[in-house]
């Protein structure tokens, strides 16, 4: 279950990101929430283009964003954040090349899927990629969870007999 400030803080960020031109994808447990999984989000995450972080900084100045910050990550993929809180909610937009773990995907309409926020249209990146992410990054809590839910849609799919 999303708290509904999270729901309106996914919006905001939603709105502004169509507004500006920029590609984005919703990422980790907001995403994973949005699409039914039971989970209780603690932030939000978005995957953005690492070149895109200094208009993210400039569209939501209002929120006190942090400088832009490369990461340590587990992956050979380099990426690079900005923190910002909306609605009393964290969030973290991920700045990653054009072949970054998330980013690589962002563009590319097999891999997201729109859902909604209130009322508005959000990328969010898709499950498959969600658990294969976690598996790479030796999250294999999270890996699991993804996949069992991938695993109980595609069974509820399934034709009988």
């Amino acid at each position: 279950m999303i708290p509904k400030t999270h729901i309106d803080a996914i919006e905001l960020i939603a709105l502004k990101l169509e507004a500006a031109k920029l590609p984005y994808a919703l990422v980790g447990s907001c995403n994973l929430a949005l699409q039914g999984i039971e989970v209780t989000p603690n932030d939000v995450d978005i995957s953005v283009h690492k070149d895109h972080l200094v208009y993210v900084r400039d569209i939501f100045k209002t929120h006190n964003p942090t400088e832009i910050t490369e990461y340590k990550t587990t992956t050979s993929k380099q990426a690079w954040g900005v923190k910002m809180t909306i609605n009393n909610v964290p969030v973290e937009f991920v700045g990653e090349n054009d072949d970054g773990l998330y980013y690589e995907h962002v563009k590319k309409k097999q891999y997201t899927r729109h859902y909604h926020a209130n009322e508005t249209p959000v990328n969010c990146l898709n499950l498959s990629l969600e658990e294969y992410n976690y598996r790479i990054t030796n999250r294999p809590e999270k890996a699991a969870l993804v996949k069992k839910e991938i695993d109980r849609m595609a069974k509820a799919l399934t034709c009988p007999g």
